[in-house]
């Protein structure tokens, strides 16, 4: 990028600082997408894993007997 920029000084004129402004903000937003793309699919593991956890916990606690709340005492 520094090389171009440099270049730009030398030899260049609008249209050629224009094509330059223009491809570095495409590469930003394709940058920005990735990155935003990868983090709605951690956010997806995350919660996928959190459920199968509580599920799997819910399951267990079914099984041994342990009541969800805890009972209303008698009087």
């Amino acid at each position: 990028m520094r090389r171009l920029v440099s270049a730009l000084e030398v030899n260049s004129n609008e249209d050629d600082v224009n094509a330059l402004a223009a491809q570095q903000c495409e590469d930003q937003n394709l940058v920005q997408a990735k990155s935003n793309s990868q983090m709605d699919s951690l956010r997806e593991d995350q919660r996928r894993e959190y459920r199968q956890w509580l599920m799997t916990l819910l399951e267990e606690q079914a099984t041994s007997g342990s009541p969800n709340t805890p009972s209303p005492s008698h009087k």
